[in-house]
């Protein structure tokens, strides 16, 4: 092997070990393929996850998003527990197929109650405190789902969560 090529191959290698090193580092800012959303920080990692309910996380390029019937769970794991509380803050989008009103429930707690329609309505829940692994947030519609006229969907829709975004709270 000539000179030129083994340092060719060496440089690549150093190159290659330098970039894996850097990635093993940084936080994932993507969050798995069938969850809402995931927040890695430093004090703690949340992932929201679709439950039961859900029709499984839909997504594009700009957004993410699930359907459901008419009553669903947001699972919100925090993988690596440390027996310590944690307070996050949740914003998303709330779509519906026609006028309703969706109420969220965390335990015995109504924390977010509102008309949703066919244009998107922003919801932001700016304090929720885990204590635990695992928490979950019940959504439920006051009117059961429908199958959409025009029969491109087989399911009973009600609403859809869109483009969930977890930070801390402050």
């Amino acid at each position: 092997m000539s000179p030129v090529l083994r340092h060719s191959l060496l440089t690549a290698l150093a190159a290659a070990a330098l970039v894996l090193g850097i990635r093993s580092f940084l936080p994932a800012t993507t969050p798995p393929v069938q969850a809402f959303a995931a927040l890695a920080d430093p004090a703690m990692v949340v992932v929201a996850e679709a439950g039961p309910g859900f029709y499984g996380v839909e997504r594009n390029e700009q957004s993410r998003w699930s359907w459901s019937g008419g009553e669903a769970v947001l699972r919100l794991r925090r993988p690596g527990f440390d027996g310590s509380p944690h307070s996050l803050r949740l914003s998303f989008l709330l779509h519906s197929t026609a006028p309703r009103t969706l109420t969220i429930r965390y335990g015995d707690f109504i924390i977010w109650r509102g008309a949703v329609e066919a244009q998107r309505t922003p919801v932001v829940i700016p304090w929720l405190t885990l204590t635990g692994p695992e928490a979950e947030l019940v959504f439920t519609s006051d009117r059961p789902g429908e199958i959409l006229p025009d029969g491109n969907d087989p399911r009973p829709l009600a609403f859809a969560l869109y483009d969930l975004v977890l930070t801390r709270a402050e």
